[in-house]
C-alpha cells in the first residue's frame, strides 16, 4: 500500500523521480538540433528554412543569398536524399544590396545557365526575389524541364539602369511551364517568340514593367501567336497609352485581361478582336475619355469590367448591350 501512495504523489517518491529523466531523453534524444529546420526529418542546407507559399500544402524551400551567384554551391550543399523532397524552391537576394545576378555560366561552360538545378528532380515551382538579374539567356533553367511555375521579381523600379534583358529562348526546355511572373523587371518589351518553348502557359504577369506599347508583346497574329492556350494576361503598372485593334488577338484562350494603371487614352474599335472567351477586363486607373461603341460586340463571355478612376462621363449607346450576364 506504502509502495501504491508514493508513486501516486506528483511532488515526490522514487517513481516520479525516475520517470521524468527517462522522458525527457526519450523525446531529445532522437530530435537532433538541427531538426527545427526541417521537413520530412531532412535537415535544410545553412541559410535556408521552409515555408509556406500561396496558401499551398506543400511548402518552398527558401534560401537568403546576397547575390544568386550563391546559389550554385548552396544547391550543391543538397544531399540526394534531400532533393528528392524539393518541389519549391526560392531564391531571396539581399534587398539592400544593389549587386548584378548572373546566371550565366563561366567561359567554355558546356552545360547551361543554372545547371545546377539539375541535380533537383521533382523541381516544379522556382522564385526568384530581389536578385538584380540583368540578362535572362537561352536556356536559362532547362536544366529543371519539370518546371510549372517560375517567378523571378528583381525589384528593380527605383534602380531605372537595370533593365531585364530576354534573350528570345530564354524559356527553352521549360514545356510544362504554366505560370511566368516577371514582374518589377524593368522589361521593355519581350522577344519574337519569346513564349514558344512553353506552349502550355496559361499565365503570364508583366506587372510593374517598362512595356509602353502592345505590339511589342508579339502577341497579334494568332497563326504565329506562341501564347494560344494563354488564359490570364496581367499588363498592369506599365506606360501603355494605347490598345490598338487586334493587338492580342493571338490570345483566343485569354479569360482574364489586366491593364488598370496605365496611361491608356486611346482603345481601337477592334481592340478585343479574337478574344471570344475573355470573361474579365480591368481598364480602371487610365485616362479614357470615351469606349468604341462596338468595342464589346464580340465579347459575348465578358462577366467582369471594371473602369473605376477614368474620365468616362458618358457611354456610348449600346456600348454595353449583349453583356447582360
Amino acid at each position: 500500500m506504502g509502495d501504491k501512495s508514493a508513486r501516486g504523489r506528483g511532488g515526490g517518491g522514487g517513481g516520479s523521480s525516475v520517470l521524468l529523466p527517462l522522458v525527457l531523453l526519450g523525446c531529445c534524444a532522437i530530435v537532433p538540433a538541427g531538426q527545427a529546420r526541417s521537413i520530412n526529418g531532412l535537415e535544410t542546407p545553412r541559410g535556408c528554412n521552409w515555408r509556406h507559399e500561396d496558401d499551398r500544402s506543400q511548402q518552398t524551400l527558401v534560401c537568403r543569398l546576397r547575390s544568386i551567384s550563391g546559389a550554385a554551391s548552396l544547391v550543391g550543399n543538397i544531399s540526394t536524399q534531400q532533393a528528392e523532397n524539393v518541389f519549391s524552391l526560392g531564391f531571396e537576394c539581399s534587398e539592400g544590396l544593389f549587386l548584378d545576378s548572373q546566371l550565366e555560366e563561366g567561359p567554355g561552360a558546356t552545360v547551361g545557365p543554372a545547371s545546377y538545378l539539375g541535380a533537383l528532380p521533382r523541381l516544379e515551382r522556382l522564385r526568384l526575389e530581389h536578385c538584380k538579374v540583368r540578362n535572362l539567356p537561352g536556356g536559362a533553367f532547362a536544366s529543371a524541364p519539370g518546371l510549372r511555375k517560375l517567378t523571378l521579381r528583381s525589384h528593380s523600379a527605383d534602380w531605372s539602369s537595370a533593365a531585364l534583358d530576354l534573350h528570345r529562348d530564354a524559356l527553352r526546355g521549360l514545356p510544362e511551364l504554366r505560370e511566368l511572373d516577371l514582374a518589377e523587371n524593368n522589361v521593355w518589351s519581350l522577344p519574337g517568340e519569346f513564349l514558344c518553348p512553353s506552349p502550355s502557359l496559361a499565365s503570364l504577369n508583366l506587372t510593374r514593367n517598362r512595356l509602353q506599347d502592345v505590339a511589342s508583346l508579339g502577341l497579334a497574329d494568332w497563326a504565329s501567336a506562341c501564347a494560344q492556350n494563354l488564359e490570364v494576361l496581367d499588363l498592369s503598372s506599365n506606360e501603355l497609352s494605347a490598345l490598338p485593334d487586334n493587338g492580342l488577338a493571338g490570345l483566343r484562350a485569354l479569360t482574364a485581361l489586366r491593364v488598370q494603371d496605365n496611361a491608356i487614352a486611346a482603345v481601337g474599335d477592334h481592340a478585343l478582336a479574337g478574344l471570344h472567351n475573355l470573361r474579365s477586363l480591368n481598364l480602371s486607373s487610365n485616362r479614357l475619355v470615351a469606349l468604341p461603341p462596338e468595342l464589346f460586340a464580340k465579347s459575348r463571355e465578358l462577366r467582369e469590367l471594371v473602369l473605376s478612376n477614368n474620365s468616362l462621363a458618358v457611354l456610348a449607346p449600346g456600348l454595353l448591350d449583349g453583356l447582360g450576364n
